[in-house]
């Protein structure tokens, strides 16, 4: 019987409902007259003929509906927009280094150097543990002015004025940020504006180095920490002690804490 009426299935096209009436019908009967083995085998091997017959039916509905709504999604795709509503979404932009200067300068935690201050030229930093190399840092980026450092952190990672460089007469901490990015986004180690969204891989002992005025100045990395963005920490100097701070916005992708990493100059 089943054969017979899917025979007559492809010879005929049927409406969806009279399929439906002769199952019900055709089980009714194999239920009134057969015995429990008999009637499993049946309802399974009708069960199975009706997902069969459906699978055309249904796709059938789906594309009605596609050309209902007038477009067809996969090719509902607009780059350009896309793109920017990316950006929007998962690149987190630090906010709130204005206070945080503002609060360190009161608290006499950050160093007014000349030579330091004076200093124009970009620098190199390269932390070889996770694929990080040469990417460029902005020196005595305006970080009280979210306008200045934005802009700065488009293309390269910034250093945070008033902090350390390693032409300091004095020992003091160097600070260097820049962006983080969701996963999602798909962030790439050379570019300098996502690279800090792989700070968290770093491990304990990990070297980081200062490609800087012809010379090479290595760290070591001895703790990574996350903390509030007012923390007072990421910026300060630790006395007598050439140190090296990295930070980025975390989680990432979100700006609600910082992701820090400390290291100690080695060489």
């Amino acid at each position: 019987m089943i054969d017979s009426y899917f025979h007559k299935r492809k010879q005929k096209k049927l409406k969806f409902k009279v399929i439906l009436a002769d199952i019900f019908e055709y089980i009714k009967y194999t239920l009134s007259t057969a015995n429990f083995a008999q009637k499993f085998i049946s309802i399974m091997s009708i069960l199975l003929g009706f997902t069969i017959a459906a699978i055309p039916i249904i796709d059938n509905l789906y594309q009605n509906l596609i050309l209902a709504i007038g477009k067809d999604v996969q090719n509902n795709i607009t780059p350009v927009e896309e793109g920017y509503l990316l950006v929007d979404n998962y690149i987190a932009k630090p906010v709130g280094l204005t206070e945080l200067t503002e609060k360190a300068m009161k608290g006499g935690k950050l160093i007014m150097d000349p030579n330091i201050l004076s200093f124009t030229q970009k620098f190199f930093i390269s932390i070889p543990s996770i694929g990080i190399y040469n990417l460029p840092v902005t020196p005595n980026v305006q970080s009280d002015t979210e306008s200045i450092y934005q802009k700065v952190l488009e293309n390269t990672l910034a250093h945070f004025k008033y902090t350390g460089l390693p032409l300091s007469d004095e020992k003091s901490n160097t600070v260097i940020y820049g962006h983080s990015a969701s996963m999602i986004y798909n962030p790439q180690k050379n570019d300098p504006k996502l690279a800090f969204s792989f700070l968290p891989e770093i491990k304990i002992g990990d070297k980081i180095i200062l490609d800087f005025k012809e010379a090479k100045y290595e760290y070591t990395v001895f703790r990574t920490k996350v903390v509030n963005p007012q923390d007072l920490s990421i910026i300060s100097n630790t006395p007598n002690t050439d140190t090296l701070t990295l930070f980025t916005c975390y989680p990432l992708g979100n700006n609600s804490q910082r992701f820090i990493v400390l290291a100690r100059k080695t060489q």
